[in-house]
């Protein structure tokens, strides 16, 4: 079971209230944040899947696959200005 978490920045106003902030686990896959650096966003997307083996999934934007992403984790800088994100608390559990 996983969790999605709200983090704000209190420099710019971003807020994104459906980040994991790093890595969790389902029943059937596990979730990673990212950073989009071309899009200049947070998103959590699939780094493994767990059927009738372990398989790890290659990480990607979203919105493109060619755009540069590198993996983030609470507490992190903000993707708009750099500032350090607050984790607000849990907004969601999902499995």
């Amino acid at each position: 079971m996983g969790s999605h978490y709200t983090f704000v920045c209190s420099n710019c106003n971003y807020a994104n209230p459906q980040c994991c902030g790093g890595t969790e686990a389902g029943m059937a896959i596990t979730l990673g944040t990212v950073h989009c650096s071309t899009c200049t966003e947070l998103y959590d997307v699939p780094v493994a899947e767990h059927k009738n083996t372990f398989t790890v999934v290659p990480i990607r934007c979203p919105k493109n696959k060619r755009h540069t992403v590198v993996r983030w984790k609470d507490p992190g800088p903000c993707p708009k200005c750099g500032t350090v994100l607050t984790n607000e608390g849990v907004s969601a559990i999902w499995d």
